[in-house]
C-alpha cells in the first residue's frame, strides 16, 4: 500500500507561537491599510475619523479629505474684460462635486487661448486661491456642494479671446 507522510509534530506552544505571529501579521497589515487608505476610510466611515486623526497625530501623517476628479466638474464658466479696467479679464466659474461625499479642493488650471487659438498663458491657482473666505479648505468640498470662483487676470500684455478650464490636483 501507499504510505503517506506523517506530520512533524508541533507542541501546543509551538501552535500558539504561530497562531500569534499571524495574527500580529494581519494586525500589521490592517494597519498599514488603514494608514495608506486613511483620507478614503474617515470619508466612507466617518465614525472612524476621530480615531484617525488621532492615530496621525502620533505618526506625523495628515488627515485629508480624498482626492475625486470624477465628481468634479464645472458648471457655467465665463472669461470677460472689465469694463471698468482696460486690460483685466474677469473669470467666473461655479465648481461642483456631484459625489455623495466631500473631496478635497482641486487646482484650477486656466489656460488663456490667443487670436490663432495659441497658448498665450497658463495660470495654477490654488484652492487658497480661489475658493471663497468661507470655504473650509481643512474639509473639502461638501458633497452635492458648489462654490463660486471670481478670478481677475491681468490681460493687458496679450490679446486674449478664449480659454479652457480644468482641475487637477498637484
Amino acid at each position: 500500500g501507499r504510505t503517506f507522510p506523517t506530520r512533524p509534530y508541533r507542541s501546543p506552544g509551538s501552535r500558539i507561537a504561530y497562531g500569534l505571529l499571524s495574527l500580529l501579521a494581519l494586525l500589521g497589515l490592517a494597519a498599514q491599510g488603514a494608514y495608506f487608505f486613511r483620507d478614503e476610510l474617515a470619508s466612507r466611515v466617518p465614525a472612524l475619523a476621530p480615531a484617525l486623526a488621532l492615530g496621525c497625530e502620533q505618526i506625523g501623517c495628515r488627515l485629508e479629505p480624498p482626492r475625486g476628479t470624477d465628481a468634479l466638474g464645472f458648471v457655467g464658466a465665463d472669461l470677460a474684460a472689465d469694463p471698468a479696467h482696460k486690460g483685466l479679464l474677469v473669470f467666473t466659474a461655479t465648481l461642483r462635486n456631484s459625489g455623495n461625499q466631500a473631496v478635497a479642493y482641486p487646482h484650477l488650471v486656466l489656460s488663456l487661448d490667443g487670436l490663432g487659438g495659441e497658448l498665450v498663458a497658463r495660470k495654477v491657482f490654488t484652492p487658497a486661491e480661489f475658493a471663497p473666505a468661507t470655504a473650509n479648505l481643512a474639509r473639502g468640498l461638501d458633497g452635492g456642494a458648489e462654490i463660486e470662483i471670481k478670478l481677475y487676470l491681468d490681460a493687458s500684455q496679450s490679446n486674449v479671446v478664449g480659454f479652457k478650464v480644468d482641475h487637477a490636483y498637484l
